[in-house]
């Protein structure tokens, strides 16, 4: 975890051991990792959108997946094609799971909302009901396992999605399917 040293909205130091909202516009602390602190002086380690790395990720995983699939599905054997499937996965989720983590932080730290839950919440709104439902299921494991409802670090967190889903992926692949 980084270390919490300023309001990513207001910039205001940390008050006490642990704190878990700013005193002075009320904001929840969000453990952002390095990469995700602004390094310029005036906005020093506020809030920094690393919105090219999760659209690179989920364009990339997803050309991939075309890869394999349009031009060398005819090519690959079934085992093959399956064990692939976890390559192009964790990029798209990392991808997606990015740019909605970053959505829902980009909320919270412009005051619309308090909690990543509800920053969540308001960044899907826009999404039909089974879209909705689709970002809801990615995001589901982690904010149950990793409490992600009011601390989050948009680029943990959406690896952590990443690395949950790949890993049941590939168990569903190496164990259930073989058995179908």
């Amino acid at each position: 975890m980084s270390s919490l040293d300023a309001c990513v909205r207001c910039g205001a130091p940390p008050e006490g051991p642990s704190p878990e909202r700013c005193r002075y516009c009320g904001a929840y602390w969000l453990a952002l990792s390095p990469l995700e602190r602004s390094t310029r002086p005036e906005t020093r380690g506020r809030f920094r959108s690393l919105r090219g790395l999760y659209l690179a990720s989920f364009v990339g995983g997803s050309l991939f997946a075309a890869v394999i699939y349009l031009a060398l599905f005819n090519h690959l054997s079934e085992t093959t094609l399956v064990r692939l499937s976890v390559l192009w996965a964790l990029p798209v989720v990392f991808g997606l799971g990015g740019l909605y983590t970053e959505k829902s932080v980009a909320l919270v730290v412009a005051g619309r909302a308090q909690t990543f839950h509800e920053g969540l919440r308001l960044a899907t709104g826009e999404l039909s009901p089974l879209l909705r439902l689709g970002v809801y299921v990615v995001f589901a494991p982690p904010l149950l396992a990793l409490r992600l409802d009011r601390i989050a670090s948009p680029l943990r967190a959406s690896a952590l999605t990443a690395l949950l889903w790949s890993g049941l992926l590939w168990a569903f692949f190496e164990f259930v399917f073989p058995s179908l």
